[in-house]
């Protein structure tokens, strides 16, 4: 159907246009399969992957949730071990940072948490062996040995609960064998790059098995930072450091496992991670026309007199587009190295007993962070912005689930609670230093939870599959912020602090009908929930104290799993329309006075469809191939601005058209003595908007959405392995690796300040090619 003037309508679009195909795929595809030559050579098919994206152990293909699960042969063989090294893997999935190393944002179908103060709440949520990582601030971190990671898509809001508004990812750690062996890994690269990696299984000690596992990783700076190249701007300060982007760290693990009895396995972890770096380069991109940084206008700051300039010059730092060498900077406020450190110990302790008739399982986790950075802000050697941050993060969840059935009836239900606190400390120089703020900021978090999922099977229809599932949240937020300016006292006044409960029942309902051994199809709906808060960021207190609302979404899917050519080929297929109401937004707001600051506001609602695909495929017995692909058509159906509705105007965030992959894993030869495998990834994502501001106000004028607006990537790694060379009673591997073989310059994100800064914006660039050689020894 078409408008008057002749554009398409909305109005006709139908979840069932996207459903129907896989309803096609799913009928047809088995039939024809079965007529396939069966040449197949036995163990060429794909194994089962394992996972446990609904809290107990099932095949992959039985699963109906729409997933992309990365076994330890992939990760492996890529040197996974951080969630960044997944960007690009998984379809609308987008990883990206904002000038911080240990600190990453992580999209799913367009839903995204853009602040990164550890008083925000992800809309992912991120779990490892079980236990919920609250916070997005210290998400990078390497972990030894992964056993396999899922990126389960769509809410998740029954079994997992706290912010999975828009999806999970589980990471899944290999457990001690109680057999003696290990590795050792070393590797070298260029930018300076050192890596040495080890882990050891101790040898039982009756009932006890231990691994011990360590990591230490330096890499030198990605770019130079050079002196002032514009020797008559007076008010340019030195630079701080020599280079930018550089990181060095320091990870150790420790995990028992006691087989108490037969039926009885405690499992027992301690992570402690240290990691010391300097910022991404933020490279001043845009100002706008006009303002107060264009020589041009009468509110020209820069001040030139007498063949000197006396104010702050930005113009004569805005370079062109594109990744730079180099960087002019001076620091953080006050004169501060543009640092960015993270320490974290993480404790988890679980116990899983199995009886006859039901398995009960406790995770406890506790997890103490320091997060400390200072940036600066303007891409130059001028004091026109910059801030740090200081913070101290604690947090405890303990869960107890319990898990059974059988024949035609299985069950998940369990009790969550959760708790955490932290105090943070934040500076802010702007304009030379003639603005300087001195924020505290306190908050905390309790939450409770209690759930149940149940599958049901028909007894006069063995291949349908009933599962339904509800979920009761309650949480408490608290928090509470000191804004003291100097020269003006305190702007925001100590004993400003906000408290208040936020509670949401959360649903989900699933059909799943097996077709036969090789295909299934389902369709689910599952609501999420994200609760609500406080902006300790807000410009006033009146408006701390306004707590924005939960943001709810209602999540319709269909798709299908299957298992073709003998086994050789496995799909899975979803389509899915999700409905956001009180969409949390992050939003740059400038605030009188010379500050700033990022805010959450709902903004309304908005309607998020599409479509992913993944697959995997061994279609000859030397050639392992792994695709996905993502659709996303994302829209404000309202967004309420001064009182008006400006949907039609704003984009939504982190939400690209398109993404895909593939990956293409050949083995040139296997024998007995060595085996030779070359390894390539590729990784599309359009571009796409990191903040929902104006389309349509002129650049020059306002935020506009298009200043510094991500690039579309197309990024490119390949590594060549030769393994399994005999050693003694060991193995060794040589790796050769090369990331972004083409050397993309693209910009991964950026910072628009707006028209009350004169439009500065600086942007983050993608690392350069890099490339090294590792080499490894496994012993047993």
């Amino acid at each position: 159907m078409n408008d008057t003037k002749g554009r398409k309508t909305a109005k006709t679009f139908s979840p069932f246009l996207y459903a129907c195909p896989l309803l096609a795929i799913a009928w047809v595809s088995p039939a024809y399969a079965d007529n396939q030559p069966q040449g197949a050579k036995a163990g060429n098919e794909p194994a089962d992957i394992i996972v446990t994206a609904q809290r107990r152990e099932e095949r992959l293909f039985d699963v109906p949730i729409s997933i992309a699960a990365y076994d330890k042969s992939f990760l492996e063989s890529r040197q996974i071990s951080n969630i960044n090294d997944l960007a690009g893997l998984a379809p609308n999935v987008k990883f990206y940072s904002v000038g911080y190393n240990t600190n990453t944002q992580i999209s799913i179908r367009g839903a995204v948490q853009g602040q990164t103060q550890p008083f925000t709440d992800p809309a992912v949520g991120l779990y490892l062996d079980g236990a919920y990582i609250g916070k997005s601030a210290g998400a990078v971190f390497d972990v030894a040995e992964l056993e396999r990671v899922e990126v389960l898509n769509g809410p998740q809001g029954t079994l997992y609960g706290r912010n999975t508004l828009a999806g999970a990812i589980n990471l899944v750690t290999q457990k001690p064998t109680g057999r003696f062996g290990g590795k050792l890994e070393i590797g070298i690269g260029n930018f300076g790059k050192r890596y040495a990696q080890g882990s050891l299984n101790l040898p039982a000690i009756g009932p006890l098995s231990i691994k011990l596992s360590s990591l230490l990783e330096k890499r030198d700076g990605t770019i130079d930072v050079t002196s002032n190249p514009f020797p008559e701007v007076r008010n340019a300060l030195p630079p701080a450091v020599d280079e930018l982007d550089s990181l060095n760290t320091k990870a150790f693990r420790v995990a028992m496992r006691l087989a108490a009895s037969t039926n009885l396995t405690l499992d027992y972890t301690f992570d402690y991670n240290d990691t010391k770096s300097l910022m991404q380069y933020g490279k001043l991109v845009h100002l706008n026309d006009g303002g107060i940084f264009d020589p041009a206008s009468p509110a020209y700051v820069g001040g030139y007199v007498g063949g000197q300039y006396l104010g702050l010059p930005l113009d004569l730092y805005l370079e062109k587009p594109g990744r730079s060498k180099n960087a002019v900077i001076d620091g953080g406020p006050f004169g501060q190295r543009p640092f960015d450190n993270l320490k974290f110990t993480n404790h988890n302790f679980t116990a899983t007993w199995n009886l006859e008739a039901v398995t009960l399982k406790s995770i406890t986790a506790y997890r103490d962070l320091d997060a400390d950075n200072s940036i600066d802000l303007d891409g130059s050697p001028l004091l026109v912005a910059a801030t740090n941050y200081l913070g101290n993060y604690k947090s405890f969840s303990q869960e107890l689930q319990a898990s059974g059935g059988g024949g035609s009836f299985k069950y998940t239900v369990g009790l969550y609670y959760f708790h955490d606190k932290g105090n943070d400390t934040g500076n802010q120089q702007y304009f030379g230093g003639a603005t300087t703020v001195k924020n505290r900021f306190w908050y905390e978090t309790t939450a409770y939870a209690a759930y149940g999922q149940f599958d049901f099977v028909p007894g006069f229809l063995d291949k349908l599959t009933l599962t339904a599932g509800l979920r009761y949240s309650r949480e408490t937020k608290e928090g509470s912020r000191t804004s003291f300016r100097q020269g003006s006292g305190f702007t925001i006044p100590p004993g400003t602090e906000g408290k208040k409960t936020f509670d949401a029942f959360t649903p989900m309902l699933t059909v799943k009908y097996d077709i036969d051994d090789t295909a299934n199809i389902y369709v689910k709906y599952a609501r999420g929930f994200k609760s609500g808060g406080f902006n300790l960021v807000a410009p006033t207190a009146a408006e701390i104290l306004i707590p924005f609302k939960p943001e709810i979404v209602d999540a319709y899917e269909i798709g299908s799993k299957l298992r073709l050519f003998n086994g050789r080929l496995n799909l899975s297929a979803a389509a899915f329309w999700n409905e956001h109401k009180d969409m949390q937004l992050s939003v740059f707001a400038p605030i009188s006075g010379g500050t700033t600051q990022t805010v959450i506001r709902n903004a309304g609602s908005a309607r998020v469809r599409g479509f992913e695909i993944t697959a995997q495929a061994r279609p000859v017995s030397w050639l392992r191939l792994d695709g996905s692909l993502g659709y996303l058509d994302a829209k404000f159906k309202q967004y309420n601005e001064l009182g008006v509705n400006v949907a039609k105007d704003r984009p939504v965030p982190s939400a690209p058209k398109w993404t895909a992959s593939v990956s293409a894993e050949a083995t040139l030869w296997d024998s007995d003595h060595s085996a030779g495998r070359i390894i390539l990834d590729y990784r599309h994502s359009d571009s796409y908007y990191q903040y929902p501001y104006s389309l349509t106000i002129d650049p020059r004028l306002g935020q506009n959405a298009n200043i510094a607006k991500p690039d579309a990537t197309d990024i490119v790694n390949a590594r060549f392995n030769i393994s399994n060379i005999k050693m003694g009673t060991g193995s060794a591997e040589i790796s050769l690796w090369v990331d972004n073989v083409f050397d993309q310059k693209y910009l991964m994100s950026g910072i628009n300040f707006g028209p009350s800064f004169g439009g500065l914006a600086i942007g983050y660039y993608g690392r350069p090619r890099s490339y090294g050689l590792n080499l490894k020894y496994t012993f047993d």
